[in-house]
This record gives C-alpha cells, sequence and structure tokens, in this order.
C-alpha cells in the first residue's frame, strides 16, 4: 500500500480474530506479525547464498565456520551435499503454492533444530572446534526460528 507521496506505508494486517492466521488477540500477546512472501524471499535467498557458496566455493565456506579442508579432504564434498540440499530448499520455498508454505517452513525449522543439534553435538565430542559450532548452531537457530515464526501453525 502506497501512502501519499508514493512511499511505501506498513503493511495491513488481517484484524486478528477476523480469520487472519494470527487467530484471537491478546492484549500484549507479543505476536510477531512476518509477511509471508517476504519470509519466502528471505529464506530462499538465505538457502541460495549458502547453496551457491558450498557448490562453487566450499572452502571459503569452511573457513567462514573455522573449519580446515587442509585436514579433512572430505569436507568440500560434504559440503556440496549440504549445498545441494540447500538449493533444493530455495526451488521448493520459490515454486510453492501459498498454501504449501505452511509445510515448508515447518521442515526448514525443524532441519534447523536438526542441523544446530548435529553442531552442538560435533562441538562436544570436540570433532570441530568451538567457534564452528557455535557459529553453525546460531545459524542453524536463527535460520530454524525465523522459518517457524513465518508458519501460520
Amino acid at each position: 500500500m502506497l501512502a501519499r507521496g508514493g512511499v511505501a506505508g506498513p503493511r495491513e494486517a488481517p484484524a486478528r480474530g477476523s480469520g487472519g492466521r494470527d487467530g484471537p488477540a491478546t492484549e500484549g500477546s507479543g505476536d510477531m506479525d512476518i509477511d509471508r512472501e517476504q519470509a519466502r524471499n528471505v529464506l530462499a535467498g538465505v538457502a541460495s547464498v549458502f547453496g551457491v557458496v558450498g557448490w562453487v566455493a566450499p572452502g571459503a565456506l569452511a573457513r567462514l565456520y573455522g573449519l580446515q579442508t587442509e585436514r579433512d579432504a572430505t569436507l568440500p564434498f560434504l559440503l556440496r551435499l549440504f549445498a545441494a540440499r540447500q538449493l533444493l530448499l530455495a526451488a521448493g520455498v520459490m515454486r510453492a503454492r501459498p498454501d504449501d508454505l505452511d509445510r515448508i517452513f515447518d521442515a526448514m525449522a525443524l532441519m534447523g533444530a536438526a542441523d544446530a543439534a548435529a553442531a552442538v553435538v560435533a562441538g562436544a565430542r570436540g570433532q570441530v572446534p568451538r567457534r564452528s559450532a557455535a557459529m553453525a548452531t546460531a545459524t542453524s537457530v536463527l535460520i530454524g526460528a525465523y522459518a517457524k515464526a513465518s508458519s501460520a501453525d
């Protein structure tokens, strides 16, 4: 919606309790209202970036997270597998019909939780440096939480 002067104004959300996705309103409930098309674009964009960088330059992605490909020659291969998953997620999010978005957002939230758990376990067992585990955990939690907050469920 454009305000005077052609500047975009705030998005009007459906009234709570009137069939909108948020259900009945409660005063001070603190619900976060996320625009679903914006969420679609953000989640697809993040997945695309991780997918492209992980596929084209797995060493750069590894270094960003404090991992050393010199110590583990299989790391580029594993990062490319991760990258393929991310590219498929990005395509799925962008191609999804609006009524399928909740399922995809929920799947991305679960994937974020699983990735975070894997990072915590790897860090605790000394399989990756603590800094790497912390960065991977934080990234996964943030993406998963955003995906879950974007879902109407």
